[in-house]
């Protein structure tokens, strides 16, 4: 019977310990495994769940804008336009995490003839397993409907806060714009303050009044007009290993 011949480093055996920061090669030789950048998650609803193999996180939050408020129902008096959300960035190291429970802001109503717009709703993180850190971008308040009074105030842009826990201090918080106080073609509607999302342009132009944005208010109705719905919140979570 013919014997092939083995080379001899197949039967070498190779040293080493695998543990957390190094891993074991098919071709016998130890190497630390790939880190940085892995993948991005934009969240409209639902919940986060820690891949294995991610160690860090950047999320952002974006609180909904506020609808805008009704016009002056027989008078010429516009309604306010709504504030845009308040939005929060932070770097967090979700290690000892298992997932974070999330709740994405709802856009706030637009206000009927003479009413005000609805409020628009917060955007929370809340950690699960190790970190009980909990985030929250506040929702921007809707705007006032036109009265007998005059036109209606815009509403006041939402302010991220930190609910629970701390963090490193060099977390990004902005508080979204105000909306415009009613009057023709200047009820333009508060934004969240990092460009997910804004407002069309031209208040005028009815096709456009509604935006698909994400944390902008809406704008304040024309007289005899209702306001518009704001922009719902959004969590983006940008997963590093």
């Amino acid at each position: 019977m013919a014997l092939t011949k083995v080379d001899k480093s197949l039967l070498e055996t190779t040293s080493g310990t695998a543990d957390a920061t190094t891993f074991l090669r098919g071709d016998g030789t130890w190497n630390a495994p790939a880190s940085g950048f892995a993948s991005v998650q934009f969240i409209t609803s639902g919940s986060w769940t820690r891949p294995t193999d991610i160690t860090k996180v950047v999320v952002t939050l974006i609180g909904a804008g506020g609808g805008g408020g009704g016009g002056r129902s027989g008078a010429s008096f516009w309604g306010g336009a709504g504030g845009g959300g308040g939005v929060m960035r932070c770097a967090l190291d979700v290690s000892s995490m298992t997932s974070a429970t999330l709740v994405i802001g709802t856009a706030g109503t637009g206000g009927v003839v003479e009413g005000a717009g609805g409020t628009g709703g917060s955007s929370t993180w809340t950690g699960v397993g190790g970190s009980a850190l909990v985030l929250t971008a506040v929702g921007g308040t809707g705007g006032d409907g036109g009265t007998g009074g005059g036109h209606g105030a815009g509403g006041a842009g939402g302010v991220p806060v930190v609910t629970t826990g701390s963090t490193a201090g060099d977390d990004l918080l902005l508080t979204g714009s105000k909306g415009g106080g009613g009057q023709a073609g200047g009820n333009i509607p508060g934004i969240a303050m990092l460009g997910y999302g804004f407002a069309p342009s031209n208040r005028g132009e009815s096709a456009n009044e509604v935006g698909t944005g994400y944390g902008w208010g809406g704008w304040g109705g024309d007289p005899n007009t209702a306001g518009t719905v704001a922009g719902g919140g959004l969590i983006t979570v940008w997963e590093f290993k």
